[in-house]
């Protein structure tokens, strides 16, 4: 066999990888949906195409995973079906009625009074509860219902909802595409 050796320095024409630097090393460019011409970059569209945009005449598109993860194609067992180059999901959410199940919030408490104000800021809703640590009895405190609104969502969020962040927790590093390498043989 005469095969020529593979380092993982010397990278596939297309592959991604991680990287942690503010450039990307000559032949490599960002993936960040960047628009490229196929001429001159021929090898890298022909294993692209334009599943990631462009006209596929005579421009093609980088993937864009800024604010993504990876994400493989195919169904698994009770999942969604994914093609290759979907993007799906986005970095903000609104929750309204529309998309919440029907539910109410009810709150109980323990003190010994109860309260003196349905208004959070600044207050509290009753005394702490005191009570043996060896026995936990909590038989000193009252059960006190809380008022109906104190948990309920405000005219103004139910009218104008606000975005919230969807985003999971991330370590900030870049995805890069080999623009040049080794072009990948099919087995």
């Amino acid at each position: 066999m005469n095969e020529v050796p593979y380092y993982m320095s010397d990278p596939f024409i297309g592959e991604i990888r991680l990287f942690a630097g503010k450039f990307a090393p000559e032949g490599w460019a960002f993936c960040n949906g960047e628009i490229l011409n196929i001429r001159g970059n021929e090898p890298l569209y022909s294993i692209l195409q334009n599943r990631y945009g462009g006209d596929g005449k005579n421009t093609f598109s980088l993937p864009n995973m800024q604010g993504k993860i990876p994400l493989c194609f195919g169904q698994g067992p009770g999942l969604s079906s994914y093609r290759l180059g979907d993007s799906v999901g986005s970095e903000t959410a609104t929750l309204n009625s529309g998309n919440i199940p029907s539910h109410s919030h009810t709150g109980k408490l323990y003190g010994l009074n109860e309260g003196s104000t349905n208004v959070p800021e600044k207050s509290v809703f009753g005394r702490a509860i005191r009570y043996n640590s060896y026995s936990n009895d909590k038989s000193v405190g009252v059960k006190v219902n809380m008022a109906e609104n104190s948990l309920a969502l405000s005219e103004w969020g139910a009218k104008s909802p606000l975005p919230h962040s969807n985003m999971q927790s991330t370590l900030a590093l870049s995805f890069i595409i080999a623009l040049t390498g080794i072009y990948p043989t099919r087995s």
